[in-house]
């Protein structure tokens, strides 16, 4: 029986979940914009820790089947009938934000962090980072910054992102550094409950990241926890709305319909393994 790669098998669930968390969240009372953050913040090191390993040539074919879904979405949704004016950039920024905001955002800061670490060199990259991550807790603090609260979770992510790029798997780490990661989170968890506490994203989630792709993580192995990661980032938001479109269901039904066709198509493809077809819907 194959191992199975608990970094990517986390991410895959983490994805999934971010699925039901529109729907779930209101009723149960959940902070959706911190599930969020937890999702996005492990995805982005996990691709970030994954694409540091591939040659710059090879991380562009990574981001191909964004444009491909991003065609295919456009006409789902806006027809056949193309008309070339000026809004027809604002629908694909429209579809691209509300439906692949988070492999964009990983393309964007790889371009980022390529030009500034091709420039001013890694040390200097990195240190970037630790600002980006210091700025992201100071953001509700400045009088400035505060008032543009949409970029607020940028600077985490793009944070994190350089932390994904830096990591290398060990060996084998010390289990007491996993105690201590869990013992900071409730540690936190106590904090933010006992005192009212509350900064937006616990500290201990980057060294809990830092700790499953240092373990766990495989960069070269396409395992298929880490093929359905981008099944579901790319292929997932293309059958949700085929589905809505032809079906009308509730988003419940839709998004259980979607998960299911993607799993499905997901082990149809990798089974297959016809690398110009994977690369084109999904990027490995």
């Amino acid at each position: 029986m194959k191992k199975i790669n608990l970094a990517s098998l986390l991410g895959l669930i983490l994805l999934i979940i971010s699925f039901f968390t529109p729907i779930v969240a209101p009723s149960i009372k959940l902070n959706t914009e911190i599930i969020y953050r937890i999702v996005n913040t492990y995805l982005i090191a996990y691709i970030a820790y994954m694409i540091s390993f591939m040659d710059t040539g090879r991380v562009g074919l990574l981001f191909l089947p964004l444009v491909f879904h991003l065609l295919i979405n456009f006409f789902l949704i806006k027809g056949f009938n193309l008309n070339l004016n000026k809004s027809i950039l604002d629908d694909f920024y429209q579809i691209l934000r509300r439906l692949y905001d988070l492999i964009s955002l990983v393309g964007i800061f790889f371009l980022v962090e390529f030009i500034i670490n091709r420039i001013f060199g890694n040390t200097f990259t990195s240190i970037v980072g630790i600002i980006s991550l210091a700025l992201f807790y100071y953001y509700d603090y400045s009088k400035i910054l505060i008032g543009f609260p949409n970029f607020k979770d940028l600077f985490l992510y793009f944070a994190v992102f350089v932390m994904g790029l830096r990591i290398r798997k060990a060996d084998k780490i010390n289990p007491f550094l996993y105690i201590l990661s869990l013992g900071i989170l409730a540690l936190e968890i106590f904090l933010s409950y006992k005192y009212k506490l509350s900064y937006g994203y616990f500290i201990s989630f980057l060294l809990i990241i830092y700790l499953m792709l240092k373990g766990f993580g495989e960069a070269s192995e396409t395992s298929f926890e880490k093929f359905m990661i981008f099944v579901y980032i790319y292929i997932y938001p293309t059958i949700f709305i085929g589905l809505r479109i032809v079906l009308g269901e509730s988003i419940l039904v839709t998004s259980l319909l979607s998960t299911l066709i993607s799993l499905f198509i997901g082990q149809v493809l990798f089974r297959l393994k016809i690398r110009p077809i994977n690369i084109l819907l999904v990027g490995i």
